[in-house]
């Protein structure tokens, strides 16, 4: 159904997005997984931010599928993307802050420390960053619990590590 929404209008970035996001799902097994098939929804994503490219929430599918895909630097990349384009929408910075951790997490239990704590202090610096936002803009950004939890969660492993 995507790939024929795909020819039928090639530069809905949606549609592709959808459609590699369908065809990553599809392969029930990681096994089945193999390079081409992985190659064949890379395209349709990477289509899809080259359609949409100050998208924030095109950037987050596509940091997704890069995390899922073991590319963590390309996944961070877009994730910075998605709070680039957009600045001054919340979510982008939950979002950060969420897969800045779970990265930085992954780098603990590698034992790479040094770039754990390279992500963790820029996710207890993200309530600094809105800060200096918020002098230029009519309407403060507010960040919600969650982001303001993991935050502060951020400032404690700091300390820990």
């Amino acid at each position: 159904m995507f790939e024929k929404a795909v020819q039928f209008d090639p530069i809905n970035a949606s549609y592709r997005m959808d459609y590699g996001n369908v065809l990553y799902n599809s392969f029930s097994d990681i096994e089945k997984r193999d390079k081409e098939s992985i190659e064949r929804v890379k395209n349709q994503i990477d289509k899809a931010l080259q359609l949409e490219p100050y998208n924030s929430k095109m950037n987050v599918h596509g940091a997704t599928f890069y995390f899922k895909t073991g590319n963590i630097p390309k996944g961070l990349k877009l994730v910075d993307k998605s709070v680039e384009v957009q600045p001054l929408r919340p979510a982008n910075y939950q979002q950060m802050a969420q897969a800045y951790l779970q990265v930085a997490q992954a780098y603990i239990n590698t034992g790479q420390i040094d770039k754990a704590k390279e992500l963790i202090k820029k996710v207890a610096q993200i309530e600094e960053r809105i800060k200096e936002i918020n002098t230029s803009i009519l309407k403060p950004i507010e960040l919600n619990t969650q982001t303001k939890e993991m935050i502060k969660q951020a400032k404690e492993i700091l300390e820990a590590i």
